[in-house]
């Protein structure tokens, strides 16, 4: 881990399995989804699998990405509905 800060903020149902914003300190997105699930519980690692990850506004899928300082980072779960 790096001793760089990030802001990750958890909605719909990964806030219900973890919290609504934190303070993140990995690297990586997949460092990210590793840390994360591993202290908040397997119910936010089953929703890392799925969600949509975004890195200052924008999605990524490149779980290689290298997270900026300061950034904010948003986990957006599958929504219902239509």
């Amino acid at each position: 881990m790096s001793n760089q800060n990030f802001t990750a903020r958890y909605f719909g149902s990964a806030s219900a399995a973890a919290v609504n914003q934190e303070t993140r300190t990995e690297t990586t997105v997949a460092e990210f989804k590793r840390a994360a699930g591993s202290h908040h519980g397997p119910e936010l690692v089953k929703i890392l699998e799925v969600a949509s990850i975004l890195v200052n506004g924008q999605a990524t899928q490149n779980d290689d990405l290298v997270i900026p300082i300061g950034a904010t980072i948003d986990v957006l779960p599958p929504f219902a509905g239509g």
